[in-house]
């Protein structure tokens, strides 16, 4: 018959082995994942269209902002390049044809950003986080929240 001092050591020593196995998986995870197939660090141009900008929004994008993950998080990199302008949108006319015209509300912004980032076999990421043409990309700062969306990738 087992003592209760017996199957409280049993029960602590198989969670230190539970823990010793959750910690090796996720070394060899870390290790054996996509970031292990990656290439030395590299220069990444992230070009991202952000849409549906308020003018007051839209103003205050700048040039040298630094952009991070999320509010709190860690540095993704600077921008380097913006490009604001009105917002383009098909308007009909009296004969029923479309026409381009400006969006007298809203303004696109295309932001260039300068991370570093790694390299291989066709991937390109950024922390974790892989980046490509597509997909969605916030811009961060201090100052706003954007949600965009990757138009290139450019690796140097």
């Amino acid at each position: 018959m087992t003592t209760p001092d017996t199957r409280r050591r049993t029960r602590l020593v198989l969670i230190i082995a539970l823990a010793a196995i959750v910690v090796l998986g996720g070394v060899a995870l870390v290790t054996l994942g996509i970031g292990a197939e990656l290439d030395e660090e590299r220069q990444v141009f992230l070009k991202v269209e952000v849409t549906e900008l308020r003018e007051d929004i839209a103003e205050q994008i700048r040039v040298g902002d630094p952009v991070f993950t999320d509010a709190g998080g860690m540095l993704v990199g600077e921008i380097v390049e913006v490009d604001v302008a009105r917002s383009r949108e098909a308007v009909p006319d009296a004969d029923g044809g479309l026409h381009d015209a400006d969006n007298p509300i809203e303004w696109t912004a295309i932001v260039v950003i300068e991370a570093t980032g790694r390299e291989g076999q066709g991937i390109v990421a950024i922390d974790n986080e892989v980046v490509q043409a597509g997909r969605p990309f916030n811009v961060i700062s201090r100052k706003y929240y954007l949600p965009g969306t990757v138009v290139s990738v450019d690796v140097r």
